[in-house]
């Protein structure tokens, strides 16, 4: 091998693997750009997962009236408008056991086990997410000295209750039998007593103990699961992989073009210095 040759071979070959590194860096940002914004675009949705949680919240607690129970059907009806507004799929209201109390729009009773088992509680799908919230929604009211703060109660349907009453004559009987409260000098109340802001809802008289705890853990709202589209993380996600994808291919097709040019020109200046003698 001539020196000539060898000295050209040497920078190509310092050339070919600048190339390369360089290549190697700019496709490492860009995969590293890119898992930056899907780390983002998954935040931002999580945001506002917790954002319809407070929402949820909130339509919970308006149905309730002065810390009592509330009526399925117009907990069903709320939850249905909040379907219909696009913000969420599908809503899941549960007890203390995961099962369903109220739900509206798409089931999805076969993965609430396995996100309120998550760690955080949120299960990724193709395109949707699911999102569970083990808390006690509706237990936000302030009880008051020496009440127990207990878990909202979602009274089945009409039908239900209806039934209920006439198959268990003792739940009539105690109603129509109840003694009317006794009478209390409107001076003698205390701000802040029952008579200000009405009774709270409690055990039922015709309820023993045992069935009132039953009650609270059948019909007692304990959390929620709720799925919502990815169809914004996906549009952000691959939007953002298309940008980078283009500048990887130009990236490579420069790379390329590159190493091509500094070929023809070794080629062409070695082949200068083997014609350079014989002209002489």
């Amino acid at each position: 091998m001539r020196p000539i040759t060898g000295i050209y071979l040497l920078r190509s070959k310092l050339v070919y693997t600048l190339l390369a590194v360089v290549w190697v860096i700019i496709v490492g940002w860009q995969l590293a750009e890119h898992k930056r914004v899907r780390h983002t675009a998954e935040a931002a949705l999580r945001n506002r997962s917790k954002d319809i949680t407070s929402i949820l919240g909130l339509v919970v607690r308006s149905q309730r009236f002065r810390g009592g129970p509330l009526f399925q059907e117009r907990l069903e009806s709320a939850l249905k408008e909040l379907v219909h507004s696009g913000e969420v799929n599908s809503i899941a209201l549960l007890n203390a056991q995961s099962d369903v109390i109220v739900s509206a729009g798409e089931p999805i009773t076969n993965e609430i086990k396995r996100v309120m088992q998550a760690s955080p509680p949120e299960v990724w799908q193709a395109k949707r997410l699911l999102v569970g919230n083990p808390v006690d929604l509706g237990a936000s009211v302030t009880p008051r000295e020496g009440e127990t703060n207990a878990p909202t109660i979602v009274l089945p349907p009409r039908e239900e209750r209806d039934r209920a009453r006439t198959n268990n004559p003792s739940m009539a009987s105690s109603e129509t039998n109840r003694p009317p409260p006794p009478p209390r000098e409107e001076g003698n109340r205390r701000p802040g007593e029952r008579g200000d802001r009405g009774p709270r809802f409690g055990r039922p008289p015709w309820m023993s103990e045992a069935e009132y705890q039953g009650l609270l853990q059948q019909r007692g709202l304990h959390g929620l699961v709720f799925a919502m589209s990815t169809e914004p993380f996906l549009q952000a996600t691959d939007q953002d992989w298309r940008l980078r994808a283009m500048v990887i291919a130009f990236a490579t097709a420069a790379g390329f073009a590159m190493g091509l040019a500094w070929r023809n020109v070794a080629a062409t200046n070695e082949l200068e210095m083997r014609l350079l003698p014989r002209a002489k």
